[in-house]
């Protein structure tokens, strides 16, 4: 074959075989967790800086000031502690008086976000909002809390179309476009450069984009925070853009962002 691409949950586990393809000659790409396994390439996001404005939209949103909590994936997968070092660190240096109620790994399962949000609105009757390195996990919380009555604040990052109801109405602050369609097509668009002998970084950041609604945008603009954005028109177009954005005929420097 001409390429490999890998989808590991275990990131040590697959660094034998991945040598032993390198070793053939053949480029491997292990895609949405970092692995050290020699001469393979990653896929992976601008994780850490995406998730930080996400804190910061949300910490901005809130005042400076309440009750959050978080719903990431799993320990250990690379892009899941990268989102949570970048959500916690962000608020516990910039908003001090926002504390953080709980972090609750979910294994990236829809049921255990249910779980943790419906425990969080029992124990924290104050909570003010909840982030989440992948949107689904956003969509259960929000299912909890309106089943409850609760109103809640939320920021979250894949760019899901189920999420656009909850952002343009100012329910959702900040969600990060990566789009599962893009991701596909990225990724096949790397490794098939590589067979074709193109040079590229073995770290690769994907190209996103920040979607929020420009009323939002335009509360945080007076709060002191701009940043480039779309909104949900722009980012269903985005979401299916990916030939223009990525194809055979941008160059490689397209495939990632400059780390």
């Amino acid at each position: 074959v001409s390429a490999i691409l890998i989808d590991p949950i275990d990131k040590n586990a697959v660094i034998p075989v991945i040598q032993k393809a390198t070793a053939a000659g053949i480029p491997v790409i292990t895609m949405g967790n970092k692995v050290e396994a020699g001469s393979n390439y990653s896929t992976l996001y601008p994780d850490y800086d995406n998730m930080s404005m996400v804190a910061r939209a949300l910490g901005k949103s809130l005042g400076g000031k309440g009750e959050v909590a978080l719903l990431v994936g799993s320990r250990g997968n690379f892009v899941s502690d990268t989102r949570e070092k970048g959500f916690v660190e962000t608020l516990k240096k910039e908003f001090p008086d926002i504390k953080i109620v709980g972090i609750e790994p979910t294994g990236w399962d829809a049921a255990k976000a249910t779980n943790a949000a419906q425990t969080w609105l029992t124990t924290y009757p104050d909570l003010k909002a909840i982030g989440c390195i992948s949107d689904s996990l956003c969509l259960a919380a929000d299912s909890v809390a309106s089943s409850m009555g609760t109103q809640l604040l939320y920021g979250g990052y894949d760019g899901d179309a189920e999420m656009r109801p909850l952002i343009d109405d100012g329910k959702m602050v900040m969600d990060v476009l990566t789009g599962a369609y893009r991701v596909g097509y990225w990724n096949i668009a790397v490794a098939a450069r590589l067979a074709n002998g193109e040079k590229l970084p073995q770290d690769l950041y994907m190209p996103t984009y920040f979607v929020t609604s420009d009323a939002t945008a335009a509360k945080l603009k007076a709060d002191g925070l701009t940043f480039e954005y779309i909104n949900t028109d722009k980012e269903a177009v985005e979401a299916k853009n990916y030939t223009e954005q990525l194809g055979p005929k941008v160059p490689a420097t397209a495939m990632t962002l400059a780390k």
